[in-house]
């Protein structure tokens, strides 16, 4: 395991604390440098027809954007810079730890379990700043009956306190499994020699491109959990409700725009004074011809859910 460990290049303490730049400082300032800089040249760079690092940017924000949309509804967006944040700065961590070479930040407990006790420390913060005492009401599963409560809220306070653990060892013991997997095929393919030494090497080719696809997995699925803890705190139990909810707004105003467009229709498109010879009925309209204003009503009889 000795690519995991740091030395220091420049030791630096400050009141006993030690804060020397290393591998993994350094290899941080450049994960944070390279998404500044991509992210400014996309969005500096906008053009009717998109360019590819413009397109790029677009497809990530989208991305983030749903996945917020998707776990915490509209109020979830005021979060987009933190989430968008974490998720950029996971990827390209993971991404670069891959460069021979290289240093995996994500490969350090340390690191992991800052992010995962920021994410949660903030979900109980804006959880008893909205609901105060009643966000305790997370502990309690909605739909359970009081004789079960002595045994549902140690249950839900442990699966709570677990809550940071999981997210912390998942991303970094999947990082450092797989670059623990790497390092022994490539020791097998060095130690085996020509005649054999090329059957680990082709999996340790094949393992690298698993490795990619496992960066964008891990750094999804930290996002995901992020949001979902946020969401928590904003809606307790329902949010997945609440999330459905803005969508349906978002579906009836569409169709309040519509019903609005054929009322327009109809007054500039009703029947013509020019059929007045044509027979009508008592209440004078024609005989065989709706009014606008019926085709109007049915329309939107139809729109409405």
């Amino acid at each position: 395991l000795h690519p995991f460990e740091l030395h220091n290049w420049i030791p630096i303490s400050l009141g006993g604390l030690d804060i020397s730049i290393n591998k993994a400082v350094v290899i941080m300032w450049v994960v944070v440098s390279l998404v500044a800089v991509l992210m400014v040249m996309a969005g500096s760079a906008r053009k009717l027809v998109p360019g590819k690092l413009q397109i790029m940017g677009e497809i990530m924000v989208e991305f983030i954007r749903s996945i917020i949309l998707d776990s915490m509804g509209k109020e979830g967006m005021r979060f987009f810079p933190l989430i968008a944040t974490l998720f950029l700065f996971i990827l390209f961590c993971n991404l670069i730890g891959l460069i021979p070479g290289s240093y995996t930040v994500t490969s350090q407990i340390v690191v992991t379990a800052v992010f995962a006790c920021l994410v949660y420390g903030l979900s109980l913060v804006m959880g008893f700043l909205l609901h105060g005492v009643k966000f305790l009401g997370i502990l309690v599963p909605p739909g359970t009956p009081g004789w079960l409560l002595p045994l549902m809220v140690p249950i839900e306070l442990i699966s709570q306190l677990a809550r940071p653990i999981s997210l912390a060892v998942r991303l970094f013991a999947n990082m450092t499994a797989g670059h623990v997997i790497l390092g022994v095929l490539f020791g097998l393919a060095i130690s085996g020699g020509l005649l054999i030494g090329w059957l680990p090497f082709a999996f340790t080719i094949a393992m690298n491109g698993l490795e990619v696809g496992i960066a964008f997995i891990q750094a999804y699925i930290f996002t995901v959990l992020t949001c979902v803890y946020l969401g928590d705190a904003f809606h307790l139990h329902g949010h997945d409700e609440h999330a459905q909810r803005d969508r349906l707004d978002v579906e009836l105003a569409a169709r309040e725009a519509r019903i609005k467009l054929l009322r327009i229709h109809a007054r500039q498109y009703g029947p013509q004074s020019s059929c007045d010879h044509l027979p009508r009925q008592p209440n004078g309209q024609l005989a065989n011809e709706r009014s606008g204003s019926d085709v109007v009503n049915d329309a939107i009889a139809w729109l409405q859910p």
